[in-house]
């Protein structure tokens, strides 16, 4: 979203690979545009830099966005980097009760007051049902009208699980006439051969569509023709798809870990 009603000289950094140019990256770039806040979310090369460009830039202000238990900034290996963060943005209350845990218990709890809570939100004048939507992605994957869709979305990674989500579907479909449910996971990343590998081995190929990355426009497409979200985590913050699902009246049924909870009341 555009960010300049808020802020000026707002710009999304693309480090060099060489990792030995950061720093002066970083601080060519803070001083160039005079730069008040730093604001970084897993960016753990950053954090290595972070005690030079405080030396460096006394008024700059580092911020830094958490979103999981025990994920890059929130683990113990980078709780050096608390000193250097003027506050540090928890995405769920159950996250930031973590960090504090482990500050208390690494003797830090004088860095306790920078810790907050901001929980991840999405835009609900986008996010909404609306029957306009209703059919297009149906129709553009040539999914029968009464077939109920259920749908995976976001990175095909380890901590999403993918393989789970598949797992469940072959399960499903076991059960079900043909062409009732249709199972969809919208996304990539590094498990998707693995994915495709064992829809291929299920016999399941017809029953499930891989569509690849959508733009936001597809994914509302996708939320306003599903049933149910499937949300099969390993380890969350809390996701922003299932935001967008409940506020477009989508039931979601998901693990239980991370903040999930705090937006999902159980049986409700």
């Amino acid at each position: 979203q555009d960010s300049s009603q808020y802020f000026t000289n707002t710009i999304r950094l693309s480090p060099p690979a060489d990792e030995a140019l950061y720093q002066n990256y970083y601080a060519g770039i803070i001083q160039a545009l005079r730069v008040d806040v730093l604001l970084i979310s897993n960016a753990v090369k950053v954090y290595k830099c972070s005690p030079q460009l405080k030396r460096r830039f006394p008024q700059l202000k580092m911020m830094d966005l958490l979103h999981a238990e025990d994920w890059a900034g929130t683990s113990e290996e980078w709780a050096w980097v608390a000193p250097y963060m003027d506050r540090r943005v928890c995405i769920s209350r159950r996250l930031k009760g973590h960090m504090l845990a482990k500050y208390q218990a690494l003797g830090m709890v004088h860095y306790a007051d920078r810790v907050t809570t901001i929980h991840n939100g999405v835009d609900l004048t986008y996010y909404q049902r609306a029957d306009s939507l209703s059919g297009r992605f149906k129709t553009a994957f040539g999914v029968r009208g009464d077939a109920k869709v259920i749908s995976f979305i976001g990175r095909l990674s380890w901590e999403k699980n993918p393989l789970l989500f598949v797992d469940i579907a072959e399960r499903l479909l076991t059960n079900q006439p043909p062409g009732v449910l249709k199972f969809v996971m919208a996304g990539d990343g590094p498990e998707i051969t693995r994915v495709k590998e064992k829809i291929r081995d299920y016999g399941i190929k017809d029953d499930v569509i891989l569509t690849g990355m959508l733009e936001p426009d597809g994914v509302r497409e996708l939320l306003a023709d599903t049933h149910v979200l499937l949300v099969v985590s390993r380890t969350e913050g809390i996701p922003l798809v299932m935001a967008e699902a409940l506020a477009m009246n989508v039931p979601v049924i998901s693990t239980r870990v991370g903040g999930i909870e705090e937006i999902v009341n159980n049986g409700v």
